[in-house]
């Protein structure tokens, strides 16, 4: 877990990063008039029911490249008529929200802090001679007997 998040939050700032230079769409070529777009840093997310289909609107998969942009802080929504017909599970009117790549590496760090930070306090007391879950002694036990106390058994025997 704590590796795994690790490295999903750099890929992500890396992808939010490198996103100043490229912009990637895809939007099915089924005639949906759905788009999903990342570019200069943003995430946009875009459908709608009209005939007339927006120029900015992908059809299949695309990429491009140019100069660096990067924006902080765009946060858009835009919707006629769809909050009511997702509820009744179609799809009918515009939609369209813009917000920050950004947003996806900061909400990995929380978890990811959070069980390096388990994982630390677990080594700190198993090398210490107490329970990882009470801290009750374990000062002549075997490194794979339970804790007398609360039952856990130490993980790091088990490595």
């Amino acid at each position: 877990m704590k590796w795994g998040g690790a490295a999903a939050t750099v890929v992500l700032a890396a992808i939010w990063v490198s996103s100043g230079w490229w912009e990637a769409a895809y939007g099915p070529r089924n005639g949906m008039r759905f788009e999903i777009v990342a570019y200069s840093g943003l995430m946009r997310i875009a459908w709608t029911d009209s005939r007339d289909v927006p120029p900015h609107f992908a059809e299949g998969g695309s990429f491009y490249t140019g100069e660096f942009r990067l924006y902080w802080w765009a946060w858009r929504w835009y919707a006629r008529d769809s909050l009511a017909s997702i509820t009744a599970g179609r799809l009918k009117g515009d939609f369209l929200v813009v917000f920050p790549l950004w947003v996806f590496p900061l909400a990995m760090v929380p978890p990811t802090l959070l069980a390096w930070r388990l994982d630390a306090r677990a080594r700190r007391s198993s090398y210490s001679g107490t329970c990882i879950s009470c801290r009750y002694s374990r000062a002549g036990l075997a490194p794979a007997t339970p804790c007398p106390e609360c039952g856990t058994v130490n993980p790091i025997a088990n490595m």
